[in-house]
């Protein structure tokens, strides 16, 4: 089974060229332009570890990890589906996060067992993380 998450880097120079590949595997990671906007103000948080999601796989469009707990059992793993003009819906789970709950299995022993949805627009995702 081919990975489900693709972990993005801390410099924007590298979202230009991962939305712009055509190729396997990158084709089901590549971000829109309002997703690279989005990812942008997620990587300066630097604490935040940010993952892309296969757009086929049912697991939101990004996986935040907050890396400032020390103990990966606490470590929340939380799934974001970006919606522009929508207000913040937090726990529900629709066809676009079906899947939420690999997310945990991918990331295996770097987080815990706890995994949040949420879904909304930028600002609202960026203000609940």
């Amino acid at each position: 089974m081919r990975p489900q998450l693709l972990r993005l880097p801390f410099r924007a120079t590298d979202l230009r060229r991962l939305a712009c590949r055509a190729d396997l595997p990158y084709r089901d990671f590549a971000l829109s332009g309002p997703e690279r906007v989005f990812v942008r103000a997620l990587l300066e948080r630097r604490r935040l570890w940010t993952w892309r999601t296969d757009q086929r796989a049912g697991l939101g469009d990004f996986v935040v990890v907050d890396m400032s707990e020390p103990r990966p059992a606490r470590r929340v793993v939380r799934v974001l589906e970006l919606k522009s003009r929508s207000g913040l819906r937090l726990e529900r789970r629709g066809l676009q996060m079906r899947n939420a709950d690999r997310a945990r299995v991918e990331l295996g022993p770097l987080v815990g067992e706890v995994v949040r949805v949420a879904q909304g627009g930028p600002e609202d995702l960026l203000n609940w993380l």
